[in-house]
């Protein structure tokens, strides 16, 4: 897409802009994880005045992995308060330690807010290595190669098929019984989803700390927080670490949220 020198200097970090001349490509989106700061004039911005609020996530991480220990935190604040800039600080120290761990990465999209497994879908996709676009079949292997590090034979071919299910990558049913009855069932989906998440999530933190990010989740969905709850619960003593970041209006959309968890809160106040 090309847009002009305005438009691409009001672009937000996390797209990669190619100059041309004097105008600018618009070329893709950027990891979010690898997303660099904001700059201004061309040089990265400081990041000042949060040394509390980083030294809270320090602190709830160090819980997560020397428990172990599974923790949420939710950070809320207004449009324009820095919540893009927070996360990605906190996984740039995370990174600067050197520490083993994965970094799962999922935003919420407000024209697809409220649609089931708006935002874990996605990320869970792109954790394993899902393009958009991509056939059928080099999808289900990506599905079944991971899911495949944990598990072999009936639980293999019960937990890839479910997954695949939730992320929209799903697998044909003719030799499979209990997919083509859940099929039918959307109570019995429902259940055998969270089972399957439950039972590979809990083999994902078995070697290495895992760290879920939702950023946007004011633009998320019921069946995701559903599912993150059921992994706190279920992965209590496993180093797994949730960090929501939202507008206010999440307060009103998903109350509570994870409250039976001992959410840890987070809010940014103006700088």
């Amino acid at each position: 897409i090309w847009v002009d020198e305005v438009a691409a200097g009001l672009l937000d970090s996390r797209f990669l802009v190619r100059a041309v001349g004097t105008v600018s490509e618009l070329r893709s989106e950027k990891d979010q994880g690898d997303a660099a700061a904001r700059t201004l004039l061309g040089k990265a911005t400081p990041f000042v005045g949060r040394a509390t609020e980083m030294t809270s996530l320090m602190n709830v991480f160090a819980a997560v992995t020397s428990g172990p220990q599974a923790k949420a935190v939710l950070t809320v604040a207004p449009e324009g308060t820095g919540k893009s800039r927070f996360r990605f600080e906190f996984v740039r120290w995370l990174a600067a330690r050197g520490e083993k761990l994965q970094i799962w990465i999922g935003r919420g999209d407000m024209m697809r807010a409220g649609s089931p497994f708006a935002i874990l879908a996605p990320t869970i996709r792109k954790a394993l290595g899902i393009a958009d676009g991509e056939a059928p079949v080099v999808a289900q292997a990506k599905v079944r190669e991971r899911i495949g590090l944990h598990f072999a034979g009936a639980e293999l071919d019960r937990i890839a098929e479910l997954i695949g299910e939730l992320i929209g990558v799903p697998f044909p049913d003719e030799n499979s019984v209990q997919l083509r009855a859940a099929r039918l069932n959307s109570k019995l989906m429902a259940d055998q989803l969270c089972r399957a998440w439950e039972d590979w999530l809990l083999e994902e933190c078995r070697e290495v700390p895992l760290l879920i990010i939702l950023d946007d989740l004011q633009w998320g969905d019921q069946q995701t927080v559903d599912l993150i709850d059921a992994a706190l619960r279920h992965l209590r003593d496993r180093p797994l670490m949730v960090l929501a970041l939202a507008r206010p209006e999440v307060n009103e959309l998903f109350p509570k949220l994870w409250a039976e968890r001992g959410t840890t809160q987070v809010p940014l106040g103006e700088l």
